[in-house]
């Protein structure tokens, strides 16, 4: 049938769009350099480590690059640097074998190295830390690869006994730990439904309701995970979290024709509700397709995904639930009013008067909230979206601390480039505060020639430029790149180094790298969260007056679309006052806030028989059930591993509050 499984979607090079300039630049380094790090073991000791400790650590390490899918290992041991013996030229190791000192000895790093080209991989301070670079065979399937890496380095650390940690850093460590992520976090998509089926069973009196929907859910699910596969869609970091967000925006559909069950007969629940959700679905899907003006395919891959998923809800809830409970003759009725909660309580809450000092300061955040685009924080990084107790950031951490630089990125030259321009391009961009070095085989030759008679220099010249190390700068056809070493990886640092990279080279140079990647990807979700915010805005007022001109109401559409945007503008203008970081995750949050902001505003208005007033009291009870009911599922993402997913939790379950605040107490304040 042509169905097939979903692909995973672990990093940044998953989701490249080629037709961005950094996207285009990575793909093209990928392709032109050799040796890309692909794990970073990273090994501290508690102590100064006695040369015995050393050489088992090297013994290991030897072994791991004799493992077939290893193409080679990169360490302060295989260093070389030419030196002259009895007129011989020779390329010996910088430092010796640890296995031919004495046991006893401790290891000192020498002064020499500290100094050298090759510097940046020595601690600033003690001799505890030392890096081992590993470069995987890419024929290799690299998740597998890495496993058994990290879990042979935890089984050496284990058997050996010897008094250190290991940390893994690089590409493949990312995608490892959030292949992990992803299996784990996916628990949280089924807990959800046990939270729902505790709050209609407090509700509504009945298990017999979160069971019914759970069935509209695990089908809807279904069919939504079918059509991604059949389209070639992939599990990433938001497809991944597809099912618990149509969970959570398409139980409001249920809610109400469960609410309305108290008061009624099945059948006409159904009747009554079918059209107000349709056009609640509607400006749902709405709200999710909006994403589709984002350049970013992982973004408008979510929103289609999720204006299936939402579709499916409302087909599930009004055409195969009724049908699956009328074949099988199970009870129609899921709700037990004697068992159920007193809604009396509501009467206070519904009674609720917004002082107008209250409803004015909801006014200022929304005209607040079109300069608040301006200074959005658009920060994304793998290892600063982990959990601060993850081994991963931990690592991070802990080499942020003692190496002095936290970032690599390069300049890439895409055409050849003389040396005597290159040099003024080096000393201008070695002022940065940002970059704490630039390496360049101009320097790597110096140091290997330094003091040496010319003879020699040119020979050593020639030897250094057929070896593996110069492919690390130059690409078979000419092409450079500069390795650079950032000493803060905040976005903002490195956007004016990109900037001043721009004003320094013109045309000749560009900076590039995966931090670049997601520099551009930050700007490019900025301009995304303006369009689809617009354009669900727009369509959503529009979905409101077309509805207000078939009822003959269209004078309540002042007050009801202001009353239906005050949750998304003002909490669009808390994103900027209090500088939450808007990643590809949270960037997705505006949207489907503006989609759900007009659920309430058509229930009130299909309720009302002779005016909006009284569609309020209709279904004010219903809406904060919703409302409740949402928040506690957002909140399945307050316990997801990432950061991003914690605070998009955290903003749902406040924009859900505010959107209530304004669906409820701020329309019935503007219709007096």
């Amino acid at each position: 049938m042509g169905l097939k499984f979903s692909k995973l979607e672990l990093d940044i090079y998953d989701v490249l769009d080629p037709h961005f300039q950094s996207s285009s630049d990575l793909f093209e380094m990928k392709k032109k350099y050799a040796g890309d790090s692909q794990v970073v073991l990273f090994f501290n000791f508690k102590n100064d480590p006695k040369a015995s400790e050393l050489c088992l650590l090297s013994d290991w390490i030897k072994k791991i690059e004799r493992s077939p899918e290893v193409h080679e290992v990169h360490s302060i041991w295989t260093l070389r640097r030419p030196e002259i013996f009895e007129s011989r030229l020779l390329y010996k190791k910088q430092l010796q074998d640890p296995c031919t000192l004495n046991p006893e000895e401790r290891f000192r790093y020498p002064e020499r190295l500290k100094t050298s080209h090759f510097r940046h991989l020595i601690p600033s301070k003690g001799n505890k830390m030392f890096l081992f670079d590993v470069v995987l065979d890419g024929s290799y399937h690299l998740e597998e690869q890495v496993e058994k890496i990290i879990t042979e380095s935890h089984l050496f650390l284990k058997d050996s006994k010897l008094n250190l940690n290991v940390h893994f850093m690089g590409n493949g460590s990312t995608r490892y730990y959030f292949k992990k992520i992803l299996f784990h976090d996916s628990l949280y998509n089924l807990l959800v439904i046990l939270v729902m089926i505790l709050l209609l069973r407090f509700f509504y009196g009945t298990w017999r309701s979160g069971v019914y929907l759970t069935m509209t859910l695990i089908a809807s699910g279904s069919v939504l995970y079918g059509a991604l596969a059949f389209l070639g869609g992939s599990i990433n970091i938001l497809t991944n979290n597809l099912f618990l967000m149509t969970a959570v925006a398409g139980a409001a559909d249920f809610i109400f024709v469960t609410h309305d069950q108290l008061h009624g007969d099945y059948e006409k629940s159904f009747l009554r509700m079918i059209t107000p959700c349709f056009f609640t679905t509607l400006t749902t899907i709405v709200g999710f397709l909006s994403l589709n003006t984002s350049e970013l395919s992982i973004i408008k891959q979510f929103g289609n995904g999720a204006a299936i998923g939402a579709f499916c809800e409302w087909a599930m809830m009004f055409l195969f639930l009724p049908s699956f409970l009328k074949v099988f003759g199970l009870n129609q009725i899921w709700v037990n009013p004697s068992k159920a909660f007193s809604f009396k309580i509501f009467n206070q809450i519904e009674r609720i008067e917004l002082p107008r000092s209250v409803l004015w300061g909801f006014f200022v955040l929304m005209s607040l909230s079109i300069p608040s685009f301006f200074f959005l924080n658009d920060q994304d990084s793998p290892v600063q979206n982990l959990p601060t107790h993850h081994p991963m950031r931990e690592g991070h951490e802990l080499f942020k601390e003692n190496f002095q630089w936290e970032s690599q990125a390069y300049i890439y030259f895409p055409e050849v480039i003389q040396s005597e321009k290159l040099k003024p391009i080096i000393a201008s961009l070695t002022q940065l505060k940002s970059i704490h070095r630039i390496e360049t085989p101009i320097e790597l030759l110096e140091d290997w020639t330094n003091g040496l008679p010319l003879l020699k220099k040119d020979l050593i010249s020639r030897d250094l430029s057929m070896t593996p190390l110069w492919e690390r700068y130059y690409s078979a056809s000419g092409e450079l790149r500069l390795p650079i070493y950032l000493s803060t990886e905040d976005l903002h640092s490195l956007r004016s180094v990109r900037d001043k990279v721009n004003d320094i080279c013109g045309e000749s140079c560009r900076l590039a790298g995966q931090r670049v990647v997601y520099l551009e990807y930050g700007e490019r979700i900025t301009k995304m969260m303006i369009e689809s915010f617009a354009v669900s805005i727009l369509l959503v007022s529009l979905i409101l007056f077309w509805l207000l001109w078939m009822e003959n109401k269209v004078t309540y559409f002042f007050p009801l679309t202001l009353s239906a945007l005050m949750g998304p503008l003002a909490t669009l203008s808390f994103l900027a006052l209090f500088q939450i970081p808007v990643t590809i995750v949270t960037s997705i949050f505006l949207a489907v806030m503006v989609g759900l902001a007009g659920d309430n505003a058509i229930q009130f208005l299909f309720a009302g028989e002779e005016n909006l007033s009284s569609g309020i009291e209709g279904r004010a009870r219903s809406s904060i059930v919703v409302t409740i009911l949402m928040m506690a599922g957002s909140s399945m993402f307050l316990f997801q591993s990432l950061f991003p997913l914690k605070i998009m939790g955290a903003l749902f379950i406040f924009g859900f509050f505010i959107n209530l605040i304004g669906d409820l107490w701020g329309l019935k304040k503007l219709l007096k």
